[in-house]
């Protein structure tokens, strides 16, 4: 991905806060200030100027650490909704083959006597 070509509408689609971030910084957005200040044409600025542009720019960059960090958060969050969602799906499908095993050796048409389907289902126990 090439992000100096990447456009705002794309770097919002994509949801990452990061690539939005790496974008902008490409682009130079947040040193705008600056660059206007370098642009006026001014032989001399004042301290003030420079000042202002440099505060300018230091905000810029502390909104966009709290978006990272906002974005981190959410991903972090998104990440650990995923993964519990794995394990009781994980724990469903482990209940659902044991409950069609101990379905098959109980079965009627079972050759299991009472016994063996006990064995059976405590060794798949063990084993799964």
């Amino acid at each position: 991905m090439n992000i100096t070509k990447l456009t705002p509408e794309v770097a919002r689609e994509s949801g990452s806060i990061l690539i939005i971030v790496a974008a902008r910084l490409v682009r130079r957005e947040s040193f705008t200030p600056l660059y206007n200040l370098c642009e006026t044409g001014k032989r001399v600025i004042s301290t003030r100027e420079l000042r202002n542009a440099v505060e300018q720019v230091e905000e810029y960059m502390i909104r966009e650490a709290l978006k990272i960090v906002d974005g981190h958060d959410r991903l972090t969050k998104n990440l650990k909704e995923a993964e519990a969602r794995i394990a009781e799906l994980e724990l469903r499908h482990r209940q659902r083959d044991r409950d069609d095993f101990i379905n098959a050796i109980t079965h009627p048409a079972s050759l299991y006597t009472a016994d063996e389907a006990m064995e059976a289902i405590a060794e798949y126990d063990r084993t799964h």
